[in-house]
This record gives structure tokens, sequence and C-alpha cells, in this order.
């Protein structure tokens, strides 16, 4: 029996309209691993946030590609954002509440409290509020209240920051086409997504795919945002939710229906017994 790869970006793909798993996701990953399908999370997320979704431990990209671990937790892929450019964003923008993301969880200057507001902000513009109980479980790995040298000692994959209406953030666009050494690749026009210009999804999904020893052709990818690209132009067989930003489904090689809030897990199964 062939092994199949299906790699998937999480919100607005794999999980639900609450942005959650459930035991059809669940139970349908653990079906298509018994025979022989992989199912392998590729997302913005840090592995902290991901843990706290109920996947079970296997291979997984995070943080839009900036970091690629196999089952054990070994790194297979990274490209960590250059620690001068971390401590140049920091000292430029420090009214800014950036998230600094690292492989043990995320940092921020912010308060437990201030963070969260950020977040519901976030959310509310996404038209998808969170429930204030929702943020025990999902920062779990979550530091606040750091100081500059706490944050500049840590190794960062990924730099997170809500997108507004601000001179801050007109200042941090123009600071961002200045510098190419890195990229911001936001899964939605609410949040910037900052990252080595090295950190793809598509990338690092190919370096799990040649770890593994799964042909190129063997392995299928889904997601709706931009920083799904890259995945989709390295992957033949490429799925977006017809809900996908319009550049995504124009790459993509079909649509789904993305009424159907388990299109994806449901495609992964038919997908298995077609090239089975």
């Amino acid at each position: 029996m062939k092994e199949l790869l299906f790699a998937s970006d999480l919100d607005g793909t794999l999980l639900n309209a609450r942005h959650e798993t459930d035991e059809e996701i669940l139970q349908g990953i653990r079906d298509l691993a018994a025979h022989n399908a992989r199912v392998v999370i590729s997302t913005g997320r840090s592995a902290s946030m991901c843990r706290a979704l109920g996947f079970e431990p296997g291979p997984v990209i995070l943080m839009n590609g900036a970091l690629a671990l196999d089952e054990a937790g070994h790194v297979i892929h990274d490209a960590p954002l250059d620690p001068d450019l971390v401590r140049e964003l920091m000292d430029r923008f420090p009214e800014l509440p950036f998230e600094f993301c690292t492989d043990r969880g995320t940092l921020t200057r912010q308060s437990r409290q201030e963070t969260i507001a950020n977040f519901q902000r976030r959310w509310a513009k996404r038209g998808k509020p969170r429930r204030d109980g929702d943020f025990d479980r999902m920062f779990q790995g979550h530091r606040n209240d750091l100081n500059r040298e706490e944050i500049l000692a840590e190794t960062i994959y990924k730099i997170n920051c809500n997108r507004e209406d601000s001179e801050d953030c007109r200042a941090l666009e123009a600071w961002l086409a200045d510098h190419p050494q890195v990229v911001n690749t936001p899964s939605d026009a609410v949040l910037y997504e900052i990252t080595s210009c090295h950190a793809t999804k598509g990338q690092a999904v190919r370096a799990l795919a040649d770890h593994l020893g799964i042909p190129y052709d063997q392995v299928a990818v889904f997601g709706d945002g931009i920083n799904d690209l890259s995945m989709f132009r390295l992957f033949e067989h490429s799925f977006a939710p017809d809900t996908a930003q319009p550049e995504v489904k124009a790459a993509a090689s079909a649509l789904l229906d993305g009424s159907d809030e388990h299109c994806v897990i449901r495609k992964m199964k038919e997908l298995q017994k077609t090239w089975a």
C-alpha cells in the first residue's frame, strides 16, 4: 500500500466552523493513519496551540513553515528570524503588541489581559469573537510581562501583531518593505505574521516528505490563506475550500465545498481510497 501525506492548514481549512477540532476530524485522522495516510498539520500556529486542539503527537509544520518537527519532536527543517532584526523591530516599534513565537510557546511584553484583549479584537474583526474561556486553553504556552532581554534570549521563529489603521502599523509596513530578509505572510487581513524569507510552508512540507520518503505525487496539500500558496506552488495536488482567499482558489488544483465544515477531512478520506 502506498504511503500518503496530507498536509493541511488549520483555521478555515481542517478545523470546523468554530475553529476547533471535533470527533469527526480527530477520528478521521486516526482512520487515515490506520490506512497508511499521514495527516500533517501545516499551520501558522505554535506547538502549544496545536496541542490544545487535541491532535495526537506526530510530524507537524509550525509558524508558517519556520519549524518542522518529526514524530519525536526532532527538528527536520527550521528557519528562525535573525536576532538582530528581532531586536531592531522591538526597538523601532515599542508600542506595537508583538507576539514572539518560539519552539516552546509565545512570548509577549504585554500582560495576560492585554494579550487577551488583542486576540479578542482580532477575532471580532473576523466576525468570530471568542469566549473568554477559550483563552485558558489557547494560551497554555504563553508567557506574558517579559522584558526585552528575556525575549531576545530566545530563538524567535515568527512574530505576530494585530493589523490596525494606525501610524505604527503603516510604519511597520514601510519597515517590512525595506527588509527583504523577512516576509509577512498572514492568514488573513487582520494580522501580521512575520517570518524569515526562508520560512515557507511549501519548503517545510517538501522537507518532511523527503524525510519520510514519500514521493511528491503522493502528497496533497490543503489551505485557504496567502501563507498556504507556497504549498500549492510546489505540489500538484492542492485543495482549497471555496471560501478561501481569491489567490488561493486560483492556485488550487480543485476547490472544495466550504459550506461543509468537514470538507477537508472528507476529501482526505476520498483521496486515500482513490490513491490506495
